[in-house]
C-alpha cells in the first residue's frame, strides 16, 4: 500500500473530536511550546538543528491543502484508484469500495500537525488541544531533525512498482520518531525506559491500543489490511530502530540512513539487514500476452508484509511464519470490464519455506471460498480451487510459488508456463 507509506511520513494524526476552541491557547504559547519540544527532541535524539526550524501555526484547511497537494504531485491521476482496485483484487478490502474517497474521507477526519520537508516549515495545528500537542510536536519536529540531518525528503518519494520498499523507508523515519516520541512522553511522566522495553511494549497488544487511541481512533471501521498497512512503520518502525540503537546507539543511525533498508522483510527482522544482510530478490515477469481484454491496471512488489496479508483468515502465528521465508515477488493486477485478476510469482528463501507459504495460502483462499471445488491434480505441488467461472491456481516449483487468481481455468493453465519462466536475480 504505497498511500500508507506516504500518510505515515506526512503526520502523525490527531485525536478525533478536537473541534474548535479547544486549541492550545494563543499562537505565542504554541510556538513556545513548539521550540520546548525541539530542545527536548534534540537532547534524546542527540543531534541538533542545523538550521531554525520555521514554525507556521495553521488552521485544519490549510494544513489539509498541503496535505493534498503532496498527495497529488505522489500520485498521477488514476494511480489512487489503481491502488484500490488492488486491494480489491487481493480481496483485502471489500468490492466496490470508493478507496480514493474512503482514504481522503479518513485523511480528513485525522489530519494534525505535519512538517514540510520540502519548504522546511513545521505546520502547528492551531485546532488541537493542549494534551495532544506536545506528543505531536515531539514526533514531528524529529522528522525536521531528520530532514536537515539525512534529507528525508530525498527519499520519502513513491518508488512506483515497489511500496514494499517504500514501506521499509517510512518505518525507518517513523520509527525513530516514534521511539523519541515515546521516550520523551515516559521522561515527562517522570519514567524512565530504554529503547528494548519501548520496543518490547510495540509488540503487545496493549502498545498497539495505546497507540490506535492516540493516533488512529477511527480506525475501527476500517478493513484490517489498511489499518495494519498504516500501523506498520510506526509499530514495526519503532522496533527496528530499537534494535540498531541497542547495536550502535543513536549513531547507527547514522549507517541506516545512508543504507536504507530495501524491504519490510529486513524491518521486521531487524537481524537480516544489521547483522546478516538478507537483501531482497529482484523479480521479473516478462513476456506474458494477456490479450486485448484484460488491461493491466497495477504492477508492484507485495514483500513479506504484504504477502502475510494475503493470509488474512488465518490467525497471527501461521500468518507471520509462512511469510517470514520470503525473498522477493512481483505482482500484477489486471481487470476486465467489472472483473479483477491477479497473477502473483514470488521466491523464497528455500523450497520449505515455499511449500509452507502455498500450503498456508491455499488454506486462507479455501477459507475465502468454501463453496469452490478444490483438484490437487499432481497430488501434491499444484492446487487448484474453480467456482463461479474463476479459478485460484497455486503452483510451488522449486523455491517459487506461482498464483493465477480470477481468471477462467482455461486462461489461467495457459498464462501458468509464462509466469513459472519469469526472471528472479
Amino acid at each position: 500500500m504505497k498511500l500508507a507509506a506516504i500518510l505515515a511520513s506526512l503526520l502523525l494524526v490527531s485525536p478525533t473530536g478536537a473541534g474548535p476552541g479547544t486549541a492550545a491557547g494563543d499562537s505565542g504559547r504554541l510556538l513556545r511550546i513548539a521550540e520546548q519540544c525541539r530542545q527536548r527532541a534534540e537532547r534524546i535524539r542527540g543531534i541538533r538543528a542545523r538550521r531554525p526550524i520555521r514554525w507556521k501555526v495553521a488552521s485544519r484547511d490549510e494544513i489539509l491543502q498541503y496535505v493534498l497537494g503532496v498527495l497529488k504531485k505522489q500520485y498521477a491521476p488514476g494511480e489512487l484508484e489503481a491502488e484500490g482496485k488492488t486491494l480489491q483484487a487481493l480481496e483485502l478490502v471489500a468490492g466496490g469500495i470508493d478507496y480514493r474517497g474512503f482514504m481522503l474521507d479518513l485523511l480528513k477526519e485525522q489530519i494534525g500537525g505535519v512538517y514540510d520537508p520540502v519548504a522546511e516549515i513545521f505546520y502547528l495545528a492551531d485546532w488541537l488541544p493542549e494534551q495532544f500537542q506536545e506528543t505531536i510536536i515531539v514526533h514531528e519536529v524529529t522528522h525536521a531533525l531528520q530532514d536537515q540531518a539525512y534529507q528525508i525528503d530525498d527519499f520519502l518519494d513513491r518508488k512506483p512498482g515497489n511500496s514494499d520498499a517504500m514501506l521499509a523507508r517510512s518505518a525507518v523515519a517513523e520509527g525513530e520518531a516514534t521511539l523519541v516520541m515515546m521516550i520523551d512522553a515516559m521522561q515527562q511522566a517522570g519514567t524512565s525506559l530504554g529503547a528494548d522495553e519501548i520496543a518490547a511494549m510495540s509488540e503487545s497488544g496493549s502498545m498497539l491500543e495505546i497507540l490506535s487511541k492516540v493516533a488512529f481512533p477511527s480506525f475501527s471501521s476500517a478493513p484490517p489490511a489498511i489499518r495494519k498497512s498504516l500501523m506498520f512503520p510506526y509499530l514495526k518502525g519503532l522496533r527496528f530502530v530499537a534494535s540498531a540503537k541497542k547495536k550502535g546507539g543513536w549513531k547507527a543511525m547514522d549507517r541506516v540512513y545512508a543504507d536504507l533498508p530495501r524491504s519490510t522483510e529486513q524491518i521486521l527482522h531487524p537481524e537480516k539487514y544489521l547483522a546478516n544482510r538478507d537483501e531482497p530478490t529482484e523479480v521479473r515477469i516478462e513476456r506474458l500476452d494477456l490479450s486485448n481484454e484484460w488491461k493491466r491496471v497495477n504492477e508492484d512488489v507485495l514483500g513479506e508484509f504484504g504477502m502475510g496479508l494475503l493470509l488474512e483468515p488465518l490467525d497471527e502465528d501461521e500468518r507471520q511464519a509462512a511469510a517470514a521465508g520470503w525473498d522477493g515477488d512481483r505482482l500484477l493486477v489486471y481487470e476486465k470490464g467489472k472483473n479483477l485478476a491477479w497473477i502473483s510469482l514470488s521466491v523464497w528463501d528455500s523450497e520449505r519455506d515455499a511449500t509452507e507459504f502455498a500450503a498456508s495460502f491455499a488454506k486462507a483462499a479455501m477459507k475465502r471460498h468454501p463453496k469452490f471445488g478444490v483438484e490437487v491434480p499432481d497430488g501434491k505441488t499444484v492446487m487448484i480451487l474453480r467456482g463461479d467461472g474463476k479459478t485460484v491456481w497455486i503452483e510451488r516449483s522449486g523455491a517459487k510459488v506461482v498464483v493465477l487468481h480470477g481468471f477462467a481455468y482455461p486462461f489461467a493453465k495457459s498464462l501458468r508456463d509464462s509466469v513459472l519462466g519469469a526472471t528472479a536475480r
